[in-house]
């Protein structure tokens, strides 16, 4: 007769296997629940360049876009599978030219010095005269180099198992940390207009004048390759920007980008003057900063190619095993 040990033995190895097959059971909806709500983060990078051009409209003279480039990296956090956000940092440059040709701009002077110059000691020369500057050929480069902020709306959408449909759309904050103009070439010629103490323009005669002092008094010619120095501009700007392009996977966390990106700057740069390009005191101010531009603003169409890393992929599979 078999003992009731060995009649209950197959008993409980049945109840062992159903016991594992049910908590197989409920793990798989488990584990199928929690990569199906998987939501991603991104780590991206991307370098590119294009038309990057500081914009502005000088009186008298004629602009030209210049080109530069950019270099951006971000953190992307999704809300699904399609939508997110990102913030990140860059830096980016922006280029143009202004030209100018038979230009010509006057401001007023004043020395007392003069009279000790006339020839005819009986006149008395107005301490107040008019300086002339005109701009032959002249070409003016400036360059800006600005650490950029973005903050956009991110949005994906799969083609099928390699490609992704990616854009961004928002807005971006730049700060400038160099800029700079340096003549190309052309030059600019300086002369002086003077009246006697009434008012009445005098043809007079300038005896004696050093050399050193002619430049000072006007009657010179310099060659435009000898300037160059800091542009004036506002401490911060604001853009737009527009990103849009396809990713391709590499493995599961690591993917590439190539796209088409547009930016445009809703500020001014340009800090209000009053002054001329060159002053009645020989101070070069550059185009930027003087009277000759009202308004200055940034423009940017270009390509740009990068990567998307999901730095959230590993660490989502550590925590979520079983």
């Amino acid at each position: 007769m078999k003992s009731i040990h060995q009649i209950l033995k197959p008993a409980r190895k049945g109840v062992r296997v159903t016991a594992a097959a049910l908590l197989l059971a409920m793990a798989a909806p488990t584990a199928q629940a929690q990569m199906r709500w998987y939501v991603p983060r991104y780590i991206t990078g991307d370098v590119g360049g294009g038309l990057q051009s500081i914009q502005f409209n000088p009186r008298d003279g004629k602009h030209k876009a210049g080109a530069g480039f950019h270099l951006n990296g971000s953190a992307v956090f999704m809300f699904d599978a399609h939508w997110g956000v990102s913030a990140g940092v860059g830096v980016a440059s922006y280029a143009s030219k202004a030209k100018f040709n038979n230009m010509k701009e006057s401001s007023v002077a004043y020395d007392t010095n003069l009279n000790a110059f006339i020839t005819d000691s009986a006149l008395m020369i107005n301490p107040d005269y008019i300086f002339h500057t005109e701009y032959k050929d002249f070409t003016e480069k400036q360059n800006l180099l600005q650490i950029e902020i973005p903050i956009m709306a991110y949005y994906q959408f799969p083609i099928d198992g390699k490609f992704d449909v990616v854009g961004r759309a928002g807005f971006k904050f730049g700060i400038p940390v160099s800029s700079k103009y340096k003549l190309m070439s052309g030059v600019y010629e300086t002369s002086a207009e003077f009246t006697d103490l009434k008012g009445n323009n005098l043809n007079v005669e300038i005896r004696n004048l050093p050399a050193t002092e002619m430049r000072k008094y006007g009657f010179s010619t310099v060659e435009a390759d000898k300037e160059k120095g800091k542009c004036k501009l506002n401490p911060v700007n604001f853009s737009i920007v527009l990103e849009g392009g396809a990713t391709y996977k590499f493995t599961k966390s690591l993917r590439a980008y190539a796209g088409i990106n547009f930016s445009y700057c809703l500020t001014n740069l340009h800090k209000e003057s009053i002054e001329p390009i060159l002053t009645s005191d020989r101070k070069y101010n550059g185009t930027l900063h003087s009277d000759r531009v009202d308004r200055a603003s940034l423009i940017s169409v270009g390509a740009s190619a990068g990567v998307i890393w999901d730095f959230w992929l590993a660490h989502y599979k550590t925590k979520s095993k079983f």
